[in-house]
């Protein structure tokens, strides 16, 4: 799994890029500390190519784009981009310190968003039969969870691989499967459910 290898390495060199970023002499500690700074960028630019390929929105753009709502929809977005933020913090901790009780709390968090994100489409559907908005405004709500979603996707992918290298497992899915039917994740989805419930 190219995923779980480039992030592998990508943790396991981190320190020794720091140190070489912060070298007075850059040249002399390059050439004798060359395969690990290269493991370093070559994983770098893959996990770039792997994750963030698609160039998925900034919740700043999103946020801007949501002028025009009903204030029902704007409350709607403020409780799934509030989600949005923590899971992105909490995929930043795992990936960037290698932070696995973070890593945990990324696919709970996802479920929760890709809940918000059915029940506000839901929602939407329900106001445009009364009148209450528009198309057009609905259109770019649509696209903003779509969006929202496949923020989350990413996430995903990032506190699995992170997880694997953990517990030094092989199979990213099936993985993945274990870490989403446990009684700690079924806790850990209540919590967050409960703490970002639309009104």
């Amino acid at each position: 799994n190219q995923k779980i290898k480039h992030v592998g390495r990508y943790l396991s060199n981190k320190k020794v890029y720091a140190q070489y970023q912060a070298a007075e002499d850059k040249d002399a500690f390059r050439a004798e500390y060359r395969s690990q700074i290269e493991a370093y960028e070559e994983s770098l630019k893959a996990l770039d190519e792997l994750f963030m390929g698609d160039d998925p929105p900034s919740l700043k753009e999103l946020k801007e784009k949501k002028s025009g709502f009903s204030p029902a929809a704007e409350a709607e977005l403020k409780v799934v981009f509030a989600a949005s933020e923590e899971l992105i913090q909490k995929t930043l901790s795992a990936f960037c310190d290698g932070d696995g009780q973070a890593a945990v709390e990324v696919e709970p968090i996802c479920k929760v968003i890709s809940s918000l994100c059915e029940k506000i489409r839901a929602a939407h559907v329900e106001r445009l039969t009364k009148g209450e908005c528009t198309i057009e405004t609905g259109f770019v709500l649509v696209d903003t969870l779509t969006a929202l979603e496949r923020i989350g996707g990413h996430a995903s992918n990032i506190a699995g691989c992170v997880l694997e290298i953990g517990k030094q497992e092989l199979d990213l899915h099936e993985y993945l499967h274990l870490v989403r039917h446990g009684t700690e994740y079924e806790r850990r989805y209540a919590d967050y459910e409960k703490k970002y419930r639309l009104e």
